[in-house]
């Protein structure tokens, strides 16, 4: 062999060796990334497997849990329907007490406790409570105010013969009192006479007259006459007041 030949073999052999690896590793190269590919299959796999385990309901969940929302609706109606009822109650007992303001007994005209006159009705009487003059009529107290007359609430110890028509009689205890225009009266056999006293705690009255003052007190509705307050009840047929304070 010559010295061409020799060079040319060892060129050839020399590129072989140098060849050898890539050509060994391409294959590796080749597995491996078929290997990474799988894996990242699998992984894939695993991951949607997971998602469809966390989203995947059973039967019987979808059951209670339509269970449970049936439940809260009909509580729901329930509570709605309670306040319904609620609110018709009230407007039922405001529509009676409406009509009770509406509505009067009186045979004469009645005036509130500071409504002015410039004359006296002419069959007005004088009566004198610890020296202090009044006029009366038809269950109506007035009291000079300048030179006009101002309507007062009954002066307790006032003494009048005759009640006006329209009075009413209500029982508390063994005591039987008459009732006008929101003031009470006893009758005194040895003076022949009726008197007015306070009104009593706890009286039940069947109405109040025209003046009443509506108030609220604690949320409560509540009614003031001459002094006393009442709360209305409704004893089943109708709609009374009981008289809860004096003074």
């Amino acid at each position: 062999m010559n010295k061409l030949s020799l060079i040319c073999a060892c060129t050839a052999i020399f590129a072989a060796l140098t060849s050898a690896p890539a050509a060994i590793a391409g294959p590796r190269d080749g597995g491996s990334l078929r290997f990474a590919n799988a894996a990242r299959q699998m992984d894939h796999s695993f991951d949607r497997g997971q998602l469809h385990q966390r989203t995947t309901v059973l039967p019987g969940e979808n059951r209670s849990r339509d269970r449970q929302q049936h439940r809260e609706q009909r509580s729901d109606r329930r509570e709605e329907h309670a306040d319904q009822r609620r609110d018709r109650r009230e407007d039922r007992q405001e529509q009676r007490w409406d009509h009770y303001w509406y509505h009067s007994t009186y045979a004469h005209p009645y005036y509130a406790p500071g409504y002015t006159v410039v004359v006296l009705p002419n069959d007005s009487t004088v009566v004198v409570v610890d020296g202090v003059r009044y006029h009366y009529h038809h269950g109506i107290y007035y009291r000079a105010h300048g030179s006009r007359f101002v309507v007062v609430n009954a002066p307790l110890g006032a003494q009048v013969a005759v009640l006006p028509v329209g009075h009413y009689g209500v029982h508390h205890g063994h005591v039987h009192y008459r009732v006008y225009a929101g003031s009470y009266y006893l009758w005194e056999p040895q003076l022949s006479s009726y008197r007015v006293v306070s009104a009593p705690i706890g009286v039940i009255v069947p109405v109040l007259p025209e003046g009443a003052e509506k108030l609220s007190v604690n949320g409560q509705r509540r009614f003031r006459v001459g002094g006393v307050l009442y709360e209305p009840l409704f004893d089943g047929v109708r709609v009374v007041f009981r008289s809860v304070a004096v003074g």
